[in-house]
C-alpha cells in the first residue's frame, strides 16, 4: 500500500535536520540526496504544500504518486541508519531496524480473460513479470486498473463478458460489433491490449500466431508517444546491487531518478528520459525489450564485458554487461569518476 507522510527538512548551525513531528524525531546525518527515509519512506516531492510538486486536486496527486511509485522496486529502498533525537523527552536514541511491512499498489501487467486465452498470452509474453495479475472482467477493480502499466483483454463473443464503464471509456474498441480486433497501442503512458475474435478457437489461434516481441513497442509509428526529452532525467535498468552501486558513484545528483528492471521497461518513461543506463549481468537474465535493443545493438555481443556510453538520438546511452553481478560491480566501481561525461 501506498501511504503518505509529510516531514520538514531544517537547516540549523550549517548543517541539514529531518523532524518527523508526527512521530517526535529530529533525525541527524541527515543526507539531502538520499530519497530513502526512515521507517520505509521514500521522498515523492519536496515542497512545503502537496500542490507545489505540481498537482492540482487530491486526484491529481494520486495519480501523480501512482506513475512514481505503482511499479516502485522496494529492494532500491535503503534504511538510511539515521540517529535520531527524542523531541519529547531530549534524549539520543539509535535508528531503528525497518523490515518492511507493505506492497506497492499497481501491478506489471493485468490480463483479462477466460483461463486458456489468458495462461497461453501470459505463457508467451508475460511469464517474466513477476508483479501481474491474470483474471475475469468481472473480477475488474478501478484502483488496480488505474494504477497498472499494461490492460491485456482477451475476449472471444462466444464467451459472453461484461466491461465495466471505466474501463470502456479507456477501451472504447471493446463495443465494436466488428470482430477481429487487435489493439496494440500506447495510452496515457500505459500499453493497451485489446484481442477480440467471435470463438475462442479463434482468439486461441491469433494469440499463437502473434510475433514474439508483440509487447516490446508499439506497433507503428502512429502509436509512438510524442514526449520531450526531459533534461537532467535518467532511467537506471537492473538489479538492485549494480543499480545501488552506480547510483551512489555516478547519479546522486540527478533531479529525476527511475530505478526498473527490464521487465518493466515502460516505453514512454524510456523515450523522455535523457540518460538510459542497462546494467546487466548474464547470471540474472531478463528480456531486452525491442525498443531499447534497437539503441544497443551491443547488446546481443557474445564478447564479455560489453561497456557502452555513447550519445544516441538525442540520448546518453549506457551499457554494461558482465558475466556475473559480481563482475558487474566490481567494473562499476572501477570506472573513471568522469564516466558520464565521456
Amino acid at each position: 500500500m501506498i501511504v503518505g507522510h509529510i516531514l520538514v527538512e531544517v537547516y540549523l548551525e550549517e548543517k541539514w535536520y529531518l523532524v518527523d513531528s508526527t512521530s517526535g524525531r529530529l533525525y541527524l546525518n541527515y543526507d539531502r540526496n538520499n530519497f530513502s527515509l526512515p521507517d520505509g519512506y521514500y521522498v515523492f516531492a519536496k515542497s512545503i504544500e502537496v500542490w507545489d510538486s505540481g498537482a492540482k486536486n487530491e486526484k491529481e496527486n494520486w495519480q501523480m504518486m501512482m506513475d512514481l511509485f505503482w511499479i516502485f522496486d522496494p529492494s532500491v529502498y535503503n534504511n538510511p541508519g539515521y540517529d535520531y533525537i527524542d523531541l519529547i523527552t531530549g534524549e539520543t536514541r539509535p535508528s531503528g531496524v525497518f523490515t518492511g511491512h507493505s506492497t506497492v499498489i499497481g501491478s506489471s501487467a493485468l490480463i483479462f480473460g477466460k483461463r486458456s486465452p489468458v495462461e497461453l498470452f501470459n505463457d508467451r509474453f508475460t511469464a517474466h513479470l513477476s508483479n501481474k495479475r491474470l483474471l475475469d472482467l468481472c473480477f475488474a477493480d478501478i484502483d488496480e486498473v488505474m494504477s497498472t502499466q499494461r490492460i491485456i483483454v482477451l475476449h472471444s463473443l462466444d464467451q459472453p463478458a461484461t466491461m465495466p464503464d471505466y474501463m470502456l471509456g479507456i477501451i472504447p474498441e471493446f463495443s465494436s460489433s466488428e470482430t477481429p480486433v487487435i489493439l496494440n497501442e500506447i495510452r496515457d503512458g500505459r500499453r493497451i491490449v485489446l484481442i477480440m475474435t467471435d470463438t475462442t478457437d479463434e482468439l486461441m489461434k491469433i494469440i499463437r500466431e502473434l510475433p514474439e516481441d508483440f509487447l516490446d513497442g508499439p506497433l507503428n509509428d502512429e502509436n509512438v508517444p510524442d514526449v520531450e526529452i526531459v533534461k537532467n532525467s535518467v532511467l537506471v535498468y537492473g538489479m538492485s546491487n549494480p543499480v545501488g552501486v552506480f547510483e551512489e558513484r555516478f547519479i546522486k545528483g540527478f533531479s529525476r531518478k527511475g530505478f526498473l528492471s527490464l521487465g518493466n521497461s515502460q516505453y514512454e518513461r524510456f523515450l523522455e528520459t535523457e540518460l538510459v543506463v542497462v546494467l546487466y549481468s548474464l547470471d540474472y537474465p531478463d528480456k531486452m525489450p525491442l525498443y531499447i535493443e534497437e539503441y544497443l545493438p551491443e547488446f546481443s555481443s557474445s564478447e564479455l564485458p560489453v561497456i557502452v556510453n555513447e550519445w544516441r538520438e538525442g540520448k546518453q546511452i549506457i551499457l554494461i554487461k558482465t558475466s556475473t553481478e559480481a563482475e558487474l560491480i566490481d567494473l562499476i566501481g572501477q570506472l573513471p569518476v568522469d564516466f558520464l561525461l565521456r
